[in-house]
């Protein structure tokens, strides 16, 4: 009784492994698993890399400005928010749903908070990582 058990779930298990491969299911489940996992998506290579310059700041539109506050500290105006919002939608239609979104920006609030709002365009699921790099921050004479 108990042998005819074990040869019934045998072979119910050998025609579903039988069946997955002749489908493709494990094929698509382990492509589902590896293409879902964030750590394995950020170490792809980039399709493509996109330059995106700081809204108007402050200091654009009144540079006495850098005379009573920090370069570092200059923030946005609201122009600038503007730009930022409108350029995170304009990305948005460029790359799609499908593609994801590694950021690098400068410590300066300005590109912080440009990047900001660009992100706010997209789903978390698409921003993978948002890095701060003091490589690419403005030159300082």
């Amino acid at each position: 009784m108990i042998l005819t058990i074990v040869i019934i779930i045998l072979s119910l298990i050998l025609i579903f492994l039988w069946f997955a491969s002749q489908n493709n299911i494990v094929d698509w489940f382990c492509s589902e698993i590896v293409t879902r996992s964030k750590r394995y998506r950020c170490r792809q290579r980039p399709r493509r890399i996109i330059l995106i310059r700081h809204g108007e700041s402050e200091g654009n539109q009144d540079s006495r400005i850098y005379a009573t506050i920090p370069d570092h500290a200059i923030g946005l105006t609201e122009k600038g928010r503007e730009q930022a919002h409108r350029c995170g939608e304009e990305l948005k239609k460029l790359i799609g749903i499908n593609e994801t979104l590694i950021c690098f920006v400068s410590p300066f609030r300005r590109s912080k908070e440009t990047c900001e709002l660009i992100c706010q365009a997209f789903s978390t699921r698409q921003v993978l990582k948002v890095r701060e790099d003091p490589r690419i921050r403005e030159q300082e004479w």
